[in-house]
């Protein structure tokens, strides 16, 4: 099962940036599945910049006041 989940796998190569300067694409997302923001990744392999940058997006628009409940997956 785990050998499935090449995403994941930070020594598999999915993207490279010899030949592409996008890697690929990362999106917040509500809770209705409509699409809040996208990154356009330059970097290959899984970054937690991109996800940092997201949420700090996501706060920088919310009150101070506001909670709020986080999921992270990586899906292909």
């Amino acid at each position: 099962c785990e050998d499935s989940f090449v995403a994941a796998n930070e020594k598999c190569e999915k993207a490279s940036t010899r030949y592409f300067a996008n890697t690929g694409l990362m999106a917040m997302l509500c809770h209705h599945d409509c699409v809040l923001w996208l990154v356009n990744m330059t970097s290959a392999g899984e970054k937690q910049h991109y996800t940092l940058t997201l949420i700090q997006h996501l706060f920088n628009h919310l009150p101070l006041d506001m909670s709020v409940g986080l999921l992270y997956n990586i899906g292909c």
